[in-house]
């Protein structure tokens, strides 16, 4: 899972803290803030424009902001094609394409799941691509989606169906043949699409619900925005508590307990009685003969 604002605070992470002014607490707390909004508004299809959401942040302070920021407060007011464009700058820009692989993924969220448009990344994938100073690992990744996204429109027109979605998980998962592969994160956002559109509909039965639940918690731990602001837990355990005696909430709850205990990785804190105390409790759902 990838971040995008650092906390200095954050001793789980194991980062140097030193002292913050008043200002530069409110700054991290409007940036977290926003990052919920984002990983709400970026759900589900929206193409529609937002007048009133064009004056939510100052013009001015909104251009003298770095890419990642602007974007993300751009997103956030539901201001997509402005994204889009910030996004496509940024993507451009002389920044390192290891500080741009979170962006980069935005991009293909915004571009597939929100704007359910799959062939206006195709020119920026591939100039993208092209850069000079991407490693090869990176440039097959990304030219794997550039050949991988007009097949799986294919797949996906017309009516969500939970099938869909989970083949295109597993081809997801089973692309990741080496460490730090990228090359599974289209498909891991289109499924999310299609998942999210699933439940939107509401033609899925109790276990057809969790189990689409369990799979946008995979999705999620993939393309999610940041580790502090992630819906992959939530997810995760609304699928245990839907249907615990289904083979994917034995999964689910692994990897659940995975993300609850990294979160205390690098601290000398342990794990919280409330999240050893919801762990035992959903442990017990599926462990109670």
């Amino acid at each position: 899972m990838r971040a995008t604002w650092l906390a200095p605070t954050q001793k789980a992470a194991g980062i140097a803290q030193p002292s913050w002014s008043g200002r530069d607490r409110a700054a991290f707390l409007v940036r977290k803030v926003t990052e919920n909004c984002v990983v709400c508004h970026s759900r589900l299809p929206d193409a529609a424009e937002r007048p009133l959401a064009s004056g939510f942040v100052d013009a001015k302070g909104l251009e003298a902001l770095p890419f990642e920021q602007k974007a993300a407060l751009q997103m956030a007011t539901r201001r997509f094609d402005d994204a889009l464009l910030t996004l496509e700058a940024q993507l451009t820009s002389p920044e390192h394409p290891a500080m741009l692989l979170g962006s980069l993924t935005d991009y293909l969220v915004i571009s597939i799941r929100t704007q359910q448009d799959y062939e206006r990344p195709l020119p920026v994938l591939e100039r993208f691509a092209r850069r000079p100073d991407i490693w090869t690992a990176l440039r097959r990744d990304v030219e794997f989606w550039i050949d991988a996204l007009p097949r799986l429109q294919k797949r996906t027109s017309g009516r969500p169906r939970l099938e869909d979605a989970r083949e295109i998980a597993e081809e997801a998962r089973s692309l990741a043949v080496a460490p730090g592969s990228h090359r599974g994160v289209a498909h891991y956002v289109v499924a999310s699409s299609i998942l999210e559109r699933f439940l939107e509909a509401g033609r899925g039965d109790r276990v057809e619900n969790a189990e689409a639940y369990y799979l946008l918690g995979l999705t999620e731990a993939w393309i999610g925005r940041n580790y502090w602001v992630t819906s992959a837990p939530f997810l995760f355990e609304t699928a245990i508590r839907m249907a615990p005696g289904e083979p994917f909430s034995r999964d689910a709850y692994a990897l659940l307990e995975r993300e609850t205990l990294q979160f205390y990785e690098g601290s000398d804190e342990e794990i919280s009685p409330d999240d050893a105390s919801n762990l035992a409790e959903l442990r017990a759902l599926f462990d109670t003969p």
